[in-house]
């Protein structure tokens, strides 16, 4: 399972489970974000604190026969420098 967990992995993120779903031929992989810093997409300053938000199932490609998705969370928060607010901590 170690060697599935390598090939599944995105960068800045942990791996936390995969399920695999024969009978739906579907792997569900659960994410969790790696702790670092969390910039702004706009003026690339730090953001301070989060506040709120959402589950993503995102799909990949097919390993086969197999359907791949994504689950993780995306996470909100405002910008001091820019004064944007609803900014996506990825």
């Amino acid at each position: 399972m170690d060697g599935l967990y390598r090939i599944l992995r995105m960068p800045g993120y942990e791996v936390l489970d995969v399920k695999i779903w024969r009978d739906k031929h579907r792997v569900d992989v659960y994410l969790k974000r790696e702790e670092g810093p969390r910039l702004c997409h706009c003026c690339g300053t730090e953001l301070l604190a989060e506040r709120g938000g959402h589950g993503m199932n995102v799909e990949g490609l097919p390993m086969g026969v197999l359907r791949t998705r994504f689950h993780f969370m995306r996470a909100k928060a405002n910008c001091p420098a820019c004064k944007k607010s609803e900014i996506r901590a990825d």
